[in-house]
């Protein structure tokens, strides 16, 4: 009746045969209306309107929902890419600290320290490690470079130590030979 009554008032403007859409205040509801206009099939016979009634309450109630699982997937999206960062950044966290622990130990003991800086890879025995590290793995790299610079820093010492010993071998063969001048 509702329905009735605002099309007799001319609520509903029917000009062509294109579908179109309204929200109406309807006993007391909002409706979503579609309506459309269609020619007649019969010369004389009057054109005939079709009109789609739907509560816009539940179209609200859906936009909702929708919305609510829209919220909820993208939190539970960013929770999981926080839980993947962290897992990222702690996994590449543990060698970087393991590196700058050696460094340190190295730093405060000396260059006698033990280096322990073995990365075991997939497919390798516990113990050995790889002659080279994988393409693209810095913190391989690093480690490498690393034990490296502490392998050279070793054998300049042992080198200088040697100089130093045949330094002051020189210097007591020079006294003694002045003394046997003498």
């Amino acid at each position: 009746e509702a329905l009735a009554a605002a099309v007799k008032a001319g609520r509903f403007g029917l000009a062509d045969e294109s579908i179109q859409r309204d929200v109406v205040p309807l006993a007391q509801q909002r409706w979503l209306v579609l309506y459309t206009v269609r020619a007649p099939r019969s010369p004389g016979a009057a054109a005939r309107r079709f009109y789609l009634l739907y509560p816009y309450a539940e179209i609200e109630r859906a936009k909702n929902r929708a919305l609510t699982r829209i919220v909820g997937m993208g939190a539970i999206g960013l929770a999981l890419a926080a839980a993947l960062g962290l897992l990222v950044a702690h996994w590449i966290a543990g060698p970087v600290r393991r590196l700058a622990a050696a460094a340190k130990r190295i730093s405060a003991g000396g260059l006698n320290e033990p280096l322990e800086l073995q990365f075991p890879r997939a497919g390798l025995p516990a113990g050995e490690a790889p002659a080279a590290p994988a393409r693209g793995d810095e913190i391989a790299e690093l480690t490498q470079a690393f034990q490296t610079m502490v392998e050279t820093l070793r054998q300049s010492q042992a080198e200088l130590l040697k100089a130093e010993r045949l330094a002051a071998t020189g210097k007591l063969a020079a006294s003694v030979a002045h003394e046997i001048r003498n």
